[in-house]
């Protein structure tokens, strides 16, 4: 293996694959990655990263790696894992920044990638993870040529020669070029939107034939992992009715047996793109606050932990200002917003989590979670439908109590009759009061001394709730646990018969 050496001199093993999904993306900044230090602090260990080719190679044949040296070094340096999702198409190689590429400089493409296979897969670098155009089924490059991609080929806009097949064809001469350098690589399907169609009338850009056509002219033997993005606008397409398996996990696992129905093979899948703004033209279908945010974070994360989505990416670490909706974790001057506190929670109280099951016995209206962390099982859990209620927890022993942690890193302790047990009995259980907001919540024995932790963000709830459910339980479970490991809720592999999902409700683009 190569050696080389970070600019500040220490040399770097390669890193091994971080078994938790925590992701965000980043962009350049000050000779590397902007806000990196606040997103290690606040528990990343993935990151995604746009690299134009036009960048490097704005004459061919000759290289200019310096810009991403510095980049990919200082993520190194920081110890993330690097997704790199390569844009941006040189004047000289194809008729879009975004499409399809000249069939004579075809070669160039290739050898362009195998050059930065080569440079970047080994130490410092280390970068294992290559994604292919970000929202190629992008078909409209006249008003969105900024998404990454546009391989789709619906919209009359479309690129020439734009297709699923088309982008097929890319990944057949790429692929064996980047693994003959690095067989360990990793190349990623670029990230697909797969909903806001260019369907009459619907005026969305995306192609919805794009990833059938990809795995109808034999794309799937030329990538290793499937790659999509979700975002809650398009929520009431993915639903199936059940809490547990829509959003995300319905997107997730649809697309995922897509892949096996027609490309015959299963692939891993990962997602590089989720989000919610924490504000945004008010026209749009959905409201946002700093609150809804923060809780987002927890919960997309939590669903997607549950269906074995890995990494996640949080779009974005930092805001940018041509964006009207304001994705970031940290406003423009690095100041943290709420949604980066709930992510930093997330990942204080769920690395290296194992996910256990849904919990299915739970009243309708609440989605709660069991993880293992640390032989500790924890359960997140929140109420969905502007209800607030109740939920309670059988103690193991008579020191035991609740330790709830809510999304701004705050903690307490709850003992059996005390103040906050809302059924106000020594009895065994301890009832807590919840709402839309995410907790984690454990058994526990209470703390020698004081939870020390405390706010890093002043909590932003605000009273949501239209109806008040609480509840008595007609009968309490056996044991002592009250959280016993349900089935993982699930969702069949292959898809329905119908050749296309039924397209239920259409909001206006979210540019993301």
């Amino acid at each position: 293996m190569l050696s080389h050496t970070l600019a500040s001199g220490q040399a770097t093993a390669p890193l091994s694959t971080p078994s938790d999904p925590f992701g965000v993306y980043v962009r350049a900044g000050g000779g590397g990655i902007l806000g990196v230090d606040e997103m290690v602090a606040a528990g990343a260990r993935w990151a995604n990263i746009h690299v134009h080719w036009s960048d490097v190679e704005s004459t061919p044949g000759t290289y200019d790696w310096s810009t991403w040296d510095a980049i990919l070094a200082d993520a190194a340096a920081h110890n993330l894992q690097m997704i790199v999702t390569v844009n941006g198409n040189p004047s000289w190689a194809a008729a879009t920044a975004c499409g399809p590429i000249t069939e004579a400089y075809q070669s160039d493409h290739a050898a362009f990638l195998a050059a930065a296979v080569a440079r970047y897969s080994v130490a410092p670098y280390n970068v294992l993870h290559w994604s292919l155009y970000n929202e190629p089924d992008n078909a409209d490059p006249v008003t969105y040529p900024w998404l990454g991609g546009c391989w789709g080929g619906t919209h009359p806009n479309h690129a020439e020669g734009a297709g699923g097949a088309a982008y097929a064809q890319m990944l057949s001469y790429v692929y064996p070029a980047m693994k003959a350098v690095n067989a360990n690589v990793n190349v990623l399907m670029g990230g697909i939107a797969y909903d806001n169609w260019w369907i009459h009338p619907i005026w969305g850009p995306f192609d919805p034939n794009f990833l059938d056509d990809v795995l109808n002219a034999g794309g799937a033997a030329y990538f290793d992992i499937m790659n999509f993005h979700y975002y809650p606008a398009w929520a009431n397409v993915w639903s199936t009715g059940d809490r547990y398996t829509s959003n995300i996990y319905g997107k997730a696992k649809y697309i995922s047996g897509e892949v096996k129905r027609l490309g015959n093979i299963e692939k891993p899948i990962l997602c590089t793109e989720v989000g919610y703004p924490t504000d945004g033209p008010a026209t749009d279908a959905l409201p946002y606050s700093d609150e809804l945010s923060a809780r987002y974070v927890i919960q997309v994360y939590v669903r997607a932990m549950s269906a074995g989505i890995s990494p996640v990416i949080w779009l974005q670490a930092v805001e940018e200002s041509w964006l009207v909706r304001k994705y970031g974790l940290m406003h423009e001057d690095l100041s943290p917003k709420p949604p980066y506190y709930a992510y930093k929670t997330l990942t204080r109280e769920l690395s290296g989590a194992q996910f256990v099951g849904a919990r299915e016995d739970y009243e309708s209206y609440i989605e709660a979670y069991n993880f293992d962390v640390d032989n500790t099982r924890k359960t997140v859990l929140w109420i969905n439908g502007g209800f607030s209620g109740s939920q309670w927890f059988i103690l193991g022993q008579a020191d035991q109590g609740l330790r709830v942690v809510e999304k701004e890193g705050t903690e307490r302790w709850i003992a059996d009759g005390s103040a906050e047990d809302r059924d106000g009995a020594v009895n065994g259980r301890v009832v807590i009061y919840i709402d839309a907001s995410p907790k984690i919540v454990e058994i526990s024995s209470a703390p020698t001394q004081t939870p020390t932790i405390t706010p890093t963000s002043p909590p932003t709830n605000t009273p949501t709730a239209t109806y008040t459910a609480t509840y008595t339980p007609t009968a309490k479970p056996s044991g002592t646990s009250t959280v016993t490991p349900t089935a993982t809720a699930t969702l069949p592999l292959t898809p329905t018969p119908t050749s296309k999902r039924p397209l239920r409700h259409y909001v206006p683009l979210i540019l993301q």
